[in-house]
């Protein structure tokens, strides 16, 4: 070997999806390399009887028997695997020339199944071992990953690609980007999530032992997404944020039919609140419902898991009406999936259709720019490319853009960042600056303007230039003579204050000085004791600390 090689230390067990509310895979992890290398325990637990601190799962008495069952035979396989990751790096450590094939001796020792099974290139066991990669994710990913999966397969026929896994390598990969980028029309977004999903597979496929050279950095060199080249303030294009008045505005129109109005009430509720559309059916689950006060209420987040502390000032009756009737003309039910309760896609673009012919008939419509990021081939390469177009706001506004104006009419209203962090859920203000706050370039001269003006037009007395004000003269006299001798006073008190400092240093410096004169005096009355003469003692020593322990003992020298 020509190269140092340092093996991991540390074996990590990690939850194949930790926010579920099923049981779950437990992944032996470790990093290698500039890499991850996880492997299949064979072994499940529920997250919320997982404890990530301990690395085990919770055995207490307040599990049932089953439970407390299956958690100790997770348990023991763990003990199991942290006994074999030790053989595991012995076994390297004395065949280090075997390190290249470190994934498989990995998975070989750590669950000798998987090190075992042997990939099967036959076409139909490729589409069905391929297909079934997307079961192994959450519920709530299957059907992207689906479709995405199905794609590939459907471009591997076409194009008479061999069916079997070792034509999934990155060269056909990346002609598969090629080509459903020139066959769709990609935002730059939208294609960013396409690999980030793709590699998702790739690294279960990996985990399953069906790609043999699988290198995810080495891969992502090639097959990578476009990187937006967007401006913050071009990003934001894509939002419509709607100012104070033209909210209020919005909430006295009485429109043609039942479901205008409703869609009109969510939307201006989602406005004042902040609250995600995708957490409004939450609202009607009193479990999922914390009262703070007749005003304020508590909900966790069904996209993170961040508890929202949502205001119902101006909007409580809103609140009181979806709360009694739910919402009988969107027809709006949700889907409930691991606990969570969000809107169908139906559902949402129902309501997002009429949000737009609302704004339509409400007079609030306006011409709009926006900038988009959309992927392009050129030369054989997947690059993005920015698009300006003029549109209307009824065509391009949803649901969402309701969080996008909460936040934005709060802040030009003087709320603090952190509280709008705390009503919108986010864990830091980060993503209020980067993703939801809306600038306005004039707004912000103004507040600026503002803030100096505040500071400088401060109440204080004013010289003045008539002469038969002597009243105002010496008041002005006054506040100066004030001025010097608070500065005086200041200056006096931090004068003081290093005198202090100084007294400490030398009190300390004095009190060193004295043990050591003690301790130097002790040695030399020692060795007067011994009969030693002047010309041995006194290198290094002060001459007058010698001639005091010589007149202690009044012995002459020789």
């Amino acid at each position: 070997m020509n190269k140092q090689i340092f093996l991991p230390s540390r074996l990590n067990f990690n939850l194949c999806n930790p926010k579920s509310a099923k049981a779950t895979i437990i992944y032996a992890v470790v990093y290698f390399g500039g890499r991850q290398y996880k492997v299949n325990t064979g072994v499940k637990v529920i997250p919320c009887e997982w404890d990530k601190l301990r690395q085990c799962a919770i055995i207490s008495t307040r599990l049932n028997n089953l439970h407390k069952s299956n958690n100790q035979v997770a348990n023991n396989k763990l003990y199991e695997i942290s006994f074999r990751f030790n053989s595991f790096l012995d076994y390297i450590c004395q065949h280090p020339e075997e390190i290249e094939d470190f994934y498989n001796i990995f998975k070989r020792l750590i669950n000798d199944k998987m090190g075992t099974r042997k990939r099967k290139n036959t076409k139909a066991t490729f589409e069905k071992d391929f297909a079934d990669i997307a079961y192994t994710f959450s519920d709530a990913r299957q059907t992207k990953y689906e479709k995405i999966i199905k794609d590939i397969i459907a471009y591997m026929k076409a194009n008479s690609i061999a069916m079997e896994w070792d034509s999934v390598n990155k060269d056909m990969l990346n002609n598969y980007l090629v080509y459903s980028v020139r066959n769709n029309n990609y935002e730059q977004r939208t294609f960013k999530d396409k690999v980030n999903d793709m590699y998702a597979i790739l690294r279960h496929a990996d985990n399953e032992g069906y790609l043999a050279n699988f290198d995810e950095r080495k891969w992502r060199k090639i097959l990578n997404y476009a990187k937006d080249t967007r401006t913050r303030a071009e990003k934001q294009t894509v939002y419509n944020i709607l100012e104070k008045e033209d909210i209020e505005r919005l909430a006295n129109i009485d429109f043609d039919t039942p479901i205008k109005n409703e869609v009109r009430d969510i939307f201006v509720f989602l406005c004042y609140t902040g609250l995600a559309v995708g957490d409004l059916l939450q609202l009607l689950d009193k479990e999922k419902i914390t009262w703070i006060d007749e005003n304020n209420i508590q909900i966790r987040r069904n996209k993170t898991g961040q508890t929202a502390t949502i205001p119902l000032h101006h909007v409580k009756r809103y609140y009181e009406n979806f709360k009694a009737n739910g919402f009988p003309y969107t027809l709006i039910k949700g889907k409930k999936q691991n606990d969570k309760i969000t809107l169908t896609a139906n559902e949402n673009n129902r309501i997002n259709k009429t949000l737009k012919e609302i704004i339509k008939d409400s007079g609030l419509d306006r011409d709009i720019k926006v900038i988009r990021s959309s992927v392009q081939v050129i030369n054989g390469k997947i690059v993005a490319k920015k698009e300006q177009t003029n549109t209307m706001m009824s065509d391009q506004i949803t649901m969402y853009d309701s969080r996008h104006t909460f936040i934005t009419v709060a802040y030009y209203d003087g709320m603090p960042k952190e509280q709008i962090k705390d009503i919108a859920g986010h864990t830091n203000t980060q993503m209020v600056d980067e993703i939801y706050l809306k600038l306005n370039e004039e707004k912000e001269a103004i507040a600026k303007a503002e803030r100096n003006n505040k500071f400088y037009n401060r109440e204080q007395p004013q010289p003045t230039n008539n002469n038969n004000a002597s009243e105002d003269n010496q008041v002005w006299k006054r506040y100066e003579a004030q001025i010097k001798e608070n500065v005086k006073l200041e200056e006096k008190i931090e004068q003081q204050q290093r005198k202090n400092e100084c007294n400490k240093m030398m009190l300390s410096l004095a009190e060193q000085k004295s043990r050591i004169a003690q301790e130097n005096c002790k040695n030399l009355v020692s060795a007067v004791k011994m009969g030693f003469g002047k010309e041995y003692i006194e290198v290094g020593e002060e001459s007058d600390a010698i001639d005091e322990a010589i007149d202690i003992y009044n012995e002459p020298w020789d």
